[in-house]
């Protein structure tokens, strides 16, 4: 029982980290940082983390040379071309509502697996996936900080991390999560430096805060993140992480409140509500499902 405690306390934890993201991407952009600076950065600095890991752990041998090449896909067009949306997203909207969006992913991964034949059609998953696009429809038809470029950018995370985790769920499947985060974050990496160097965009000369947000988003929403993660699923099972996991938007509301001086209107609220009871609905239905 101890150990349950412990693993639902690690899944908050994780969610809280991931949930700090978008603060650091706002903080960032404040600070003057260009996009592929704070993208390439980041993922270098949490690449450098995540390999010491695994040196640490003695998992080294697993990296296999068939595995790169997937791995690395997956974090050039699928973990970093979301990090970049995403970020677009944070430029031109509050942290809050940029995360509110990105959080729409569960339900279009659920409209995927319909439409793929993964997933069979129930009534209970149907009202969560019509909750979630009511809330969505509050959250951006109401004035306020809105920009449609963002939303545009929100909804392209969204969509892009939703095939980025039904592709994962292939290419994964005899690949340990340390050694192919590690993978990802170095592809991403390079792929945002080096187009920062050709582009002209990457920056070193930038203010302290800058380096501190970019920093922060490496150990806290990257490394930190997924080892907590990665742990919580092995205490107590993916299913049961995912549904702990619904924290995380919430938790991003309140530190964008409590950091940003962020707020949402009203309806936003609403709206954001009615995301996250989606979003719990269909983890609390897969979980009944694994179990």
């Amino acid at each position: 029982m101890a150990l349950s405690y412990r693993g639902v306390g690690q899944a908050a934890l994780s969610a809280c980290c991931f949930a700090t993201l978008s603060i650091f991407i706002h903080i960032a952009y404040d600070a003057g940082a260009t996009t592929a600076t704070i993208l390439g950065f980041r993922f270098f600095f949490a690449a450098l983390l995540l390999w010491l890991a695994v040196i640490a752990t003695g998992k080294l041998p697993l990296v296999r040379k068939k595995d790169f090449l997937p791995l690395s896909l997956l974090g050039v067009l699928g973990y970093g071309l979301m990090s970049a949306c995403f970020a677009q997203s944070v430029h031109y909207l509050s942290a809050a509502l940029a995360a509110l969006l990105l959080y729409l992913y569960p339900s279009i991964v659920t409209l995927l697996s319909f439409w793929l034949g993964h997933v069979r059609y129930s009534h209970d998953k149907v009202l969560a996936l019509l909750l979630s696009l009511a809330g969505l429809l509050l959250t951006i038809g109401v004035q306020g900080d809105f920009s449609w470029a963002g939303v545009g950018f929100g909804l392209g995370a969204a969509v892009i991390y939703s095939l980025y985790l039904l592709c994962s769920a292939q290419v994964l499947k005899n690949i340990d999560p340390l050694v192919s985060t590690a993978v990802i974050c170095t592809a991403a990496a390079g792929a945002y430096l080096l187009y920062g160097l050709i582009s002209g965009s990457l920056q070193t000369a930038l203010p302290l805060p800058a380096w501190l947000a970019i920093g922060g988003m490496a150990v806290f929403p990257t490394f930190a993140a997924m080892l907590l993660l990665f742990s919580a699923m092995r205490a107590i099972g993916a299913a049961r992480t995912s549904v702990v996991s619904t924290l995380e938007p919430l938790a991003t509301v309140l530190l964008a409140m409590l950091f940003l001086s962020e707020t949402l209107l009203p309806l936003q609220f609403a709206g954001g509500g009615l995301i996250l009871a989606g979003i719990l609905l269909l983890e609390w239905r897969s979980a009944s499902e694994a179990e």
